[in-house]
């Protein structure tokens, strides 16, 4: 009684039986029918219908037929995909291999000269931490920084005391992690000047080397007997003057490339070769993004200590450096088995999301420079630093000269084999006049637009973005005495002779044909008419003497005092304000151009029409359209005036420039002189702003001078 359960009401359930008239269970119809006495969780648990009465509600003809349908249409939708997918990867054009190192422009600064956040005069690594948002407001996403590492105080470039370290003025080893961090979150790749070459004469290695020659270090460096006053032999430094200096401590001479006070490490030595191997390791660890390697022509010397053959087709006009061959000092076969142990390290580090790279800065004839490439593209240099508009553009800025120029390299590159690794373009750096100083302010915009438009990296220096100036020796500003020893300091690039290549020999007129030089490709024909370029007939090379020992130096050559490093130098112009908003110092390392009220980077600011917009606007036209980032290049009309080709990279949409580096409008039939050109394209980059984004007609289409211009078609 206590114990009995509630009694549950009894409910009718609702059973469903598909009946119709004559029973057909088909015609879907349905009588009810009630039974009395079954409770809901009797008949159904849980209140639903059981699988059983699941199946019949479902196989009638009605739910089979839907069922049907929706499966017809999910194989249509799924195959359509399919197909639309497939075609459109057939349908797209390929996409070129290329790595961040090679999408990205690099803009080259000179550490102590960018930025100054500590008011002592000199720029440092906070400074250029401050100033990153500059870089990525300008489309550059690589930023190679010169000689961060600890070195001596004999003059703005100078030797290397502490490869590990952090120069003192620039700061120390936690402001630059956080410069790597800063700068990789804001898309910027940092990537370092590794100069293995030689050293400070303080370095303590050289210090202990030079002291004896049974020490740790006694042959950390090169050295050679011989008398108090004549050297072992007749080889030269970078400068013409000879390349050995006495040491009374140890009664021999040492060799150095550059001055004495940066002699060469002997990479003969293993030691040397391993301490190297640590240092790259070293800022690996820490977080660079590669190494711009220079002076890789001069690591190794030949062993035997001969001398090198005279070069008797010097006429004094160059350097001094070139009356000799440097068959002994130059482009060493151990040269490149170097770069290649040391890539290999570099690649060491490559993880899923970060990938390292080798760049070379490679001295001497074409072909020489282009084994820095290898043959494993893996162990080989992944850029190499081109010197062909810097060295021999000079003040004869001609369509021609250009276009020879660039010839000369990319034909170079593929007929060694190489043609479809990377390079770069560089048309300023710190040994040279900056673009506004050689060329005029008329032609900024244009020589910044042609390093962007040829195939290859753009290497841009810093400043030239907004069309900054080389300090002249006569500007008001410019007090300094150019100390000879100091001018000369470091690593001034000299064009060398090397007469032993075909490429270098003496040029004269000859009639080239017009073609197609590719970056994945043979150099091809690519219309049937001829251009006028000039180039050389190679001479049979004079004898040379291997005894001579003494080379009179000509003073016919006279070194321009504008290539003084320190006129290229001079600090960044951020604004109209004290110092151009390098420094709050009464005291600069170099001074501020008078001109920084008019040319800075806050007045360019929102300038549709400015340097920086321009330059702007072509690197990311570079950067996302394909053709001009790795297409083809072939020439159109070359003259005196214009430099006109056609970029284009397989199916993808191709691109006519023309520049005119000449002081006359230039109007022309394009069309008549390539097939390819159409009778219109549009104008989608133009140093005259006025008419971007028109229709042009290549039948009658004019370039004004110092105007460059880009046109899709």
């Amino acid at each position: 009684m206590g114990n009995s359960q509630p009694k549950k009401e009894s409910v009718h359930v609702e059973e469903l039986t598909a009946m119709n008239s004559t029973g057909d269970p088909e015609k879907g119809e349905y009588e009810r029918r009630w039974e009395y006495g079954k409770t809901l969780e009797d008949e159904h648990p849980g209140g639903s219908l059981s699988k059983e009465e699941l199946l019949r509600v479902g196989d009638t003809k009605a739910w089979n037929a839907f069922r049907t349908f929706l499966s017809v249409l999910f194989w249509i939708c799924l195959i359509t995909m399919l197909g639309v997918a497939i075609y459109i990867i057939v349908s797209t054009p390929r996409c070129p291999p290329a790595e961040w190192f090679h999408k990205n422009n690099v803009h080259q600064v000179y550490p102590r000269s960018f930025q100054d956040s500590d008011g002592d005069g000199i720029g440092d690594l906070l400074g250029i931490n401050s100033r990153l948002d500059h870089l990525v407001n300008i489309s550059t996403h690589s930023l190679l920084l010169n000689n961060i590492f600890q070195s001596d105080d004999s003059g703005l470039i100078s030797g290397i005391t502490d490869f590990k370290d952090i120069d003192r003025n620039l700061g120390t080893i936690d402001d630059f992690t956080k410069l790597v961090d800063n700068a990789n979150a804001k898309g910027i790749k940092i990537i370092l000047d590794f100069i293995p070459n030689h050293s400070s004469d303080v370095h303590p290695w050289f210090l202990e080397s030079r002291n004896d020659k049974e020490n740790e270090f006694s042959d950390f460096y090169v050295w050679a007997d011989g008398n108090k006053t004549d050297p072992p032999n007749n080889w030269l430094n970078v400068h013409g003057d000879s390349a050995w200096t006495y040491e009374h401590l140890r009664d021999q001479w040492y060799y150095h490339t550059y001055t004495d006070k940066q002699p060469d490490l002997n990479f003969r030595n293993e030691e040397v070769r391993e301490a190297m191997q640590n240092i790259l390791t070293h800022w690996l660890k820490i977080g660079v993004d590669g190494f711009m390697v220079r002076d890789v022509s001069y690591l190794y010397e030949a062993e035997e200590r001969l001398n090198e053959p005279v070069n008797f087709e010097y006429d004094g006009e160059t350097e001094p450096y070139n009356q000799l061959i440097h068959s002994k000092t130059l482009n060493q076969p151990e040269n490149y088995k170097l770069i290649a142990e040391w890539k290999k390290t570099v690649r060491g580090f490559n993880t899923l999301g970060k990938i390292r790279t080798m760049s070379v800065e490679p001295r001497g004839s074409l072909e020489a420079t282009m084994g820095y490439y290898n043959d494993d593209m893996e162990n080989g240099a992944d850029t190499l630093y081109n010197f062909q508009l810097l060295d021999h553009l000079e003040e004869d800025l001609t369509g021609f000269n250009i276009e020879t120029l660039v010839k000369e390299w990319l034909i170079a590159k593929n007929n060694t084999g190489y043609n479809d690794r990377w390079y770069t373009w560089v048309i300023g750096d710190l040994n040279n006049k900056r673009v506004a100083s050689r060329y005029g302010n008329q032609y900024v915009n244009t020589l910044n637009a042609l390093v962007f438009l040829l195939p290859g990296v753009p290497i841009n220096y810093y400043g030239e973005e907004i069309g900054m100036e080389s300090l002249d020796d006569d500007n008001d500003v410019l007090k300094l005495e150019l100390d000879n020893q100091v001018a000369r300091n470091g690593s001034m690039r000299k064009r060398e002779a090397d007469v032993s290549d075909d490429d270098s020999k003496g040029q004269g007129n000859n009639t080239v044909p017009s073609t197609t030089v590719s970056n994945a490709g043979p150099v091809q024909s690519s219309t049937d008419r001829d251009i006028q370029v000039t180039t050389t007939p190679a001479d049979d090379v004079a004898p040379v003497s291997s005894k001579v020992t003494k080379i009179p130096v000509q003073a016919k050559y006279v070194k321009p005092v504008q290539s003084n490093v320190e006129a290229n130098l001079s600090p960044m112009q951020w604004d109209d304000s004290t110092n151009g908003g390098f420094s709050n110092s009464s005291e600069l390392i170099v001074p501020v151009h008078s001109n920084y009220k008019q040319i800075n980077v806050a007045a360019q600011l929102g300038m549709e029409t400015s340097t920086m917009a321009l330059f702007k606007q072509i690197s990311n036209l570079r950067r996302w359209e394909v053709s001009l980032l790795a297409g083809d290049i072939s020439s159109v009309l070359v003259t005196e005036d214009i430099y006109s080709f056609i970029r284009q990279y397989e199916e993808w949409a191709p691109y006519f420039v023309s520049l005119n580096v000449g002081d006359e409008t230039i109007t022309a039939d394009y069309n008549a002189l390539d097939t390819r050109l159409p009778t219109e394209g549009t104008l989608v980059f133009t140093t005259d702003t006025e008419r971007e984004g028109t229709i042009v007609n290549f039948k009658q289409l004019t370039v004004s001078a110092g105007e460059a211009i880009v046109v899709q078609f």
